[in-house]
């Protein structure tokens, strides 16, 4: 198969800006940030109007070290509570 050929590579992110919270079991931070542009996403340090996706880390879950949701969390669920989709 020549490069002409080959089929491009699944883009599923692609026009959506994702935000991440927590620490991943599997891959560090910049890891997790590689991914997501390398499937067509933007990432963004925190979540904002445009953002539609929030990644959270599976280890040890994204609470603070009282018990409350990270500040990540907290805005995500605000801004959907304003209508902006965030899954």
């Amino acid at each position: 198969m020549t490069a002409d050929s080959e089929t491009p590579a699944p883009r599923p992110l692609e026009g959506r800006e994702v935000a991440i919270t927590g620490r991943m079991i599997a891959l560090d931070r910049q890891q997790a940030i590689r991914l997501v542009e390398e499937l067509g996403g933007t990432y963004a340090e925190t979540p904002g109007p445009d953002t539609s996706m929030l990644v959270l880390g599976d280890a040890g879950w994204p609470l603070r070290r009282d018990g409350r949701l990270t500040h990540h969390v907290d805005k995500a669920r605000e801004l959907a509570a304003q209508g902006h989709e965030v899954e």
